[in-house]
Formats: structure tokens, sequence, C-alpha cells
């Protein structure tokens, strides 16, 4: 039952590796394992992560933005700080390591706030949605950053607008689902959501491949 939820990011890993040929980031997706390893270690003696769910859907919303959406990403930052590698490096490292980071990080926040009880969307569709949300951004942080370099102020607008709609809409789901509110509407919104960075993987893979050829 728990299989799909605790293989999509590392199966996500390994088709990136092994796809897009950045075996280089190996070394930082292990460092991310272990950094989610100690995380959700330090939380399970010291903090009890299962929570009373409110009836609002802002509430919730807040709830998931900080503590999936965004606590992740504070990984991304600390390694940003304090790596003296090339800036090309440390933009092209947010997914491998953030990946890695979630493949324990979620897993545990997702089966311990369920309690005992555990849906579909716990075990499938969320872990999809939340490979979509790493997915997206990493695609839109590399492209801003390339159009930042080429000075192109409409392109660097547009990929900066993705990075946020990518960060804001997954809370939204969760907390549709867990109020019961507008779900099918966010549903739809989801399937589009992760839907699209499969389009652009495989446009890039594909089409501009055989461009380049």
């Amino acid at each position: 039952m728990y299989l799909f939820l605790f293989i999509l990011l590392p199966a996500a890993l390994f088709i990136y590796f092994n796809t897009w040929g950045e075996k280089k980031f190996i070394t930082l997706a292990f460092t991310g394992l272990i950094t989610g390893i100690i995380v959700c270690g330090i939380r399970f003696i010291f903090f009890f992560s299962h929570r009373l769910i409110p009836d609002s859907f802002f509430l919730n919303y807040f709830f998931y933005l900080v503590k999936i959406a965004l606590a992740p990403v504070l990984v991304y930052v600390v390694f940003i700080l304090i790596s003296r590698d090339s800036v090309d490096f440390k933009i092209k490292a947010f997914f491998p390591l953030l990946a890695s980071f979630n493949a324990i990080y979620l897993p545990y926040y997702f089966l311990t706030m369920s309690g005992s009880v555990y849906s579909n969307y716990d075990l499938f569709f969320r872990p999809i949605i939340y490979l979509a949300f790493l997915a997206g951004i990493a695609y839109a942080l590399w492209n801003t950053y390339v159009a930042v370099k080429n000075n192109d102020k409409k392109k660097k607008i547009l990929y900066i607008v993705m990075i946020v709609v990518y960060v804001l809409i997954p809370p939204a789901i969760d907390s549709s689902y867990i109020v019961n509110r507008l779900f099918p509407f966010f549903a739809i919104i989801g399937l589009i959501y992760i839907a699209f960075p499969i389009g652009l993987a495989v446009y890039e893979k594909v089409f501009l491949i055989k461009k380049s050829e």
C-alpha cells in the first residue's frame, strides 16, 4: 500500500540521472537523503507530528504551504549559502537535492499527519503533485537564471510567475481535499499541474534534441 509513496521520488531521481546525464549530482542527492533522515529523526524524537485539522481552508492552506511546500526549500537555501560551486551548479542542484530530501521528508509528513487512516490521495495523488512541484520549479528556476543572463525581461517575469504558481497550488489542493471544499475543481487543476512538467520534459528531451541534431 505504501510502495508508490516511497519509491516515486527515488524512481524520479533514477530517471533524472540516466536520462539527463547529470550524474555529477549523485553525491548531492545522497546529502539530501541523509539530511532528510536527520530532520525527520529529530522531528520524531522531539516533536508531536499528528495535528488536529481545523475546518478552515485558509488555516490548512497556510500549514501546508509552510510545512510541506516551503520548509524543504530551506534546505536548498542553506545549500546555496554554504556552497562554493558555480551558479550553474547551484541552480541545477535544486531538483536532485530536494527530490532526495523529500524522498524521506514527504512520506514522513504524509503518514504522521494522517494518523492511521491513509487515503488514495495521500498514497498516490499527493506524491505525484509534489514531484510535479519540484520538477516545475526546477525548470522555471533554471530558465529564470538563463533569462537573467540574457537580459530577457519578459521571460524572466514569465518564469518567476511560474515559480510562484508552482509553490502556491499544491497547498491549495491539499487544503481543498482535507476540508472537502471544491476538491473536484482543484483535482482538475492538479492534473494540469502534473501534466505541464511532463510535457516540458518530453518537449526538451525529444523535440529540442532532434532540432539540435
